[in-house]
């Protein structure tokens, strides 16, 4: 949290939202094991049961369901703006910004070249390669990270701009429950997109996500995939904990999930003085600076982290486990 606000004030790119964060779940050990966890980081949280009669921070739930809320900082974060500041901030600090697709990667003595779709080489002695959920996709590396893709969906609500202040106060949500198809429910309050309107963000696992190998597979089902299979279940989902949310203007979008075989991001040197920063297992964009950071720091000879610096190397012989593997 510190670092967004300082990066905020550093770029003058306001990208992070303190409304807080409410997990409700079924599984009440499941509750109580995140409550843990933040007590074990001195991480100040409230520990509940939700009613039938009262809403519980702006949302309605079935009663005697577990909850924690952890108030500001806590909060969501605006990923476009977050790159916006990202990328301002380094070129403030005198990096060379190029918007180009790098096609192919190879090493010549101590000395790496890097070609772009554009017809661009660049040369260079470490090489970070941050390509999320195509890692394998070009070739870039001698051998394939262990990685496994998924589809997933997510559903956008349109709130008309005069509604908005009802939900100023609306925290972000993690919701366990039963008795739907979706699974690892999540949504943000509606903030403004790029086209100057507000929308509600909700997402989830289904059972109609299935795992992507190629990039052919990737880009079939970012540009025509089926997306709209569980709008209904979205949509009922959200109709029953914001009952007076207008539910009129919705519409579906696609992602890819990237998971490494350990669950933690794989920030390793892979071969000489090719680092990897990538799999967010769908938490990267709020830990990016975090990852990112780290990453620098050892492609600079150091590791300074709190964290062991083995929990974040890329494992060796499970890349057929990981596709073969369920969701």
């Amino acid at each position: 949290m510190p670092s967004y606000k300082s990066l905020e004030e550093r770029t003058c790119i306001n990208f992070h939202q303190p409304v807080g964060s409410l997990w409700v779940d079924t599984n009440h050990s499941r509750v109580e094991e995140i409550a843990s966890v933040a007590r074990d980081l001195d991480v100040a949280c409230a520990l509940g049961t939700t009613s039938s009669s009262l809403p519980n921070h702006g949302f309605h739930f079935p009663p005697n369901l577990s909850y924690v809320f952890e108030a500001a900082p806590a909060g969501y974060i605006d990923p476009r703006r977050l790159i916006d500041a990202q990328l301002k901030a380094a070129t403030q600090s005198r990096a060379t910004l190029i918007r180009d697709v790098v096609i192919s990667h190879n090493s010549i003595g101590h000395l790496h070249r890097i070609n772009t779709l554009s017809g661009k080489t660049i040369e260079a002695n470490r090489v970070i390669l941050t390509t999320g959920s195509y890692a394998n996709s070009y070739g870039l590396t001698k051998n394939p990270l262990p990685m496994r893709i998924k589809t997933e969906v997510t559903l956008l609500v349109k709130v008309n701009e005069s509604l908005v202040p009802e939900y100023a106060e609306t925290p972000t949500l993690i919701y366990g429950t039963t008795g739907t198809k979706l699974t690892d429910f999540y949504l943000i309050p509606p903030t403004r997109y790029p086209d100057g309107h507000y929308y509600l963000k909700a997402g989830a696992d289904t059972p109609s996500d299935f795992i992507v190998s190629t990039r052919s597979a990737m880009n079939t089902w970012m540009r025509t995939g089926n997306s709209s299979l569980h709008h209904n279940d979205f949509c009922n989902l959200i109709s029953n904990i914001l009952p007076n949310l207008p539910l009129d203007q919705t519409s579906m979008k696609r992602c890819l999930i990237s998971y490494t075989a350990h669950g933690l991001p794989y920030i390793d040197e892979i071969e000489s003085n090719v680092f990897v920063a990538t799999g967010g297992n769908g938490r990267g964009a709020k830990s990016s600076d975090a990852i990112g950071a780290a990453a620098a720091k050892l492609a600079l000879g150091s590791w300074n982290e709190t964290l062991a610096r083995d929990l974040f190397r890329v494992p060796q012989g499970v890349n057929e486990v990981l596709r073969s593997s369920p969701l």
